[in-house]
């Protein structure tokens, strides 16, 4: 393991590390401090892009990923920088995980720019799989990627890890965020994104809240996606006020509705 001090200074990487990694264990245990100054991911061949990062770093975590690990670690000092463009904050972040006898967990995150909490059964490297291989139980995106060459292994084929959690993200003071990760938009300040989602039930609950939404030319007081599925059924709201598209595009309300019906046989779904 790493133990004890370690430094490194480099114009494309700089930190200070103290603490311990201790590697024998079946799960990795992480007791350290780290005080990176720089950390270029484009010069050492991280990234496509110019992307950076600094921060002072506190963590006590136990695990192989973020699936099954347990501990807390802080970030003071964040700073990220993508290109020309930069995103900073003083605001300490902080990420809590935890997990019960019953398998259970827990995920906080709290930061400058989002709030989150995560509670249930979840494996986040498997995710994606679950959420298409659902999705493709209403309209056939497995279908779709197949044709690119970007098929997900179906639950048919491949037995997913179960799914069964409630999400709750608050996001806050991200228009500099959204500079760097989100360049096209503006204005945005604040939204929320909530629900429940069981893969193997086949149920998904969603509500989310977009305020003050500008995207090139486009801008919307409010966009509202509610999300509410059965086995059988899955609806999707979208909802907008005062969306303007220049000046030929204008609604003060105006609302969307998909349902998608279960497919039952290997047909089209159908629009209701």
């Amino acid at each position: 393991g790493l133990g004890d001090v370690y430094k490194r200074q480099d114009e494309n990487l700089a930190f200070d590390f103290f603490g311990k990694v201790d590697l024998n264990q079946s799960l990795p245990e992480i007791d350290m401090t780290l005080i990176l100054d720089t950390i270029n991911l484009k010069r050492l061949n991280l990234s496509e892009r110019d992307l950076g990062l600094s921060g002072f770093v506190t963590a006590d975590l136990k695990g192989n990923n973020l699936d099954d690990m347990t501990g807390s670690a802080r970030m003071n000092y964040f700073k990220i920088q993508l290109d020309s463009i930069s995103y900073s904050t003083q605001k300490r972040t902080y990420l809590k995980s935890q997990q019960d006898t019953e398998g259970k967990k827990t995920l906080v995150i709290r930061s400058g720019f989002m709030d989150a909490d995560i509670n249930g059964q979840y494996n986040f490297r498997e995710l994606p799989d679950a959420i298409y291989a659902y999705v493709d139980e209403f309209f056939p995106v497995n279908r779709i990627r197949k044709q690119k060459q970007l098929a997900f292994e179906s639950s048919s084929s491949k037995l997913l890890a179960k799914q069964d959690f409630d999400f709750d993200f608050r996001f806050k003071d991200i228009a500099d965020f959204t500079k760097v990760f989100l360049p096209g938009v503006s204005e945005t300040d604040t939204a929320s994104l909530k629900g429940h989602f069981d893969n193997e039930a086949k149920i998904l609950e969603m509500d989310g809240v977009f305020p003050q939404v500008v995207y090139q030319g486009f801008s919307a007081d409010t966009l509202r996606i509610i999300a509410e599925s059965t086995p059988q059924h899955l609806t999707t709201d979208i909802v907008l006020s005062e969306a303007r598209s220049g000046s030929t595009f204008y609604f003060p309300k105006a609302k969307l509705e998909l349902s998608l019906i279960h497919i039952s046989e290997p047909t089209r779904p159908r629009l209701i």
